[in-house]
């Protein structure tokens, strides 16, 4: 055998050695990846017929103010809360609500509310069972939204993201996203194709 083929034999050797050798244990990938483990469904809570108005009237309140006093009545105390920089966000897994709150500027500024996303078929989110802004509901198209909105969307297409099975443009397995200017908020509609439902509600009142 010559050098060169000596060499490549003890390469490979030392490599099945390796294979063989116990492999440290790796960090498990988080549950929402893993299909065959689903976490405990939970509770729904029931949501007064109010709710939305509840929801749109923390935005651009603080967390001491009255209004969010009265949203965590009907919603309970948030399932998970976390900060990313100057932002806190407020889970409420248990309706389906989520709130984005500015800390340096000490405001709500942006609500969403889930029915039909990954997280709610992951079983992690309960479905946003309340009503939503100008008497939308979640079986509603995009042309029946814009009916009753009586405006078109001024920025609207698709995006890989929240609500599809699957993210790929190309085959249009993705999310149609339409985006409004309402009332004093920026709505986002996000529906898995543009005639099915809805299955994400965002609403943004800009600081």
């Amino acid at each position: 055998m010559d050098k060169s083929s000596d060499l490549q034999h003890n390469r490979n050797y030392q490599m099945v050695g390796q294979s063989r050798m116990k492999q440290p244990k790796r960090h498990r990938p988080h549950k929402l990846n893993q299909p065959n483990r689903r976490a405990p469904r939970l509770k729904q809570v029931v949501l007064p017929a109010n709710m939305c108005e509840l929801v749109t009237g923390v935005l651009h309140k603080s967390e001491d103010s009255s209004e969010f006093r009265a949203l965590l009545t009907a919603a309970g105390d948030p399932s998970h809360k976390f900060e990313v920089g100057t932002v806190r966000f407020y889970n409420f897994a248990q309706c389906g609500l989520d709130l984005t709150y500015h800390m340096e500027h000490d405001k709500f500024w942006m609500a969403t509310f889930e029915y039909d996303t990954a997280g709610v078929r992951a079983g992690e989110v309960q479905k946003y069972t309340g009503d939503l802004p100008a008497g939308i509901r979640w079986s509603d198209t995009c042309n029946e939204v814009e009916e009753k909105l009586g405006i078109m969307a001024y920025r609207e297409g698709w995006v890989p993201g929240c609500t599809s099975h699957h993210c790929d443009i190309k085959s249009r397995n993705a999310d149609y996203w339409k985006h409004y200017h309402f009332a004093h908020y920026e709505m986002t509609l996000i529906f898995e194709s543009e005639d099915t439902g809805l299955g994400m509600v965002s609403l943004d009142r800009p600081i």
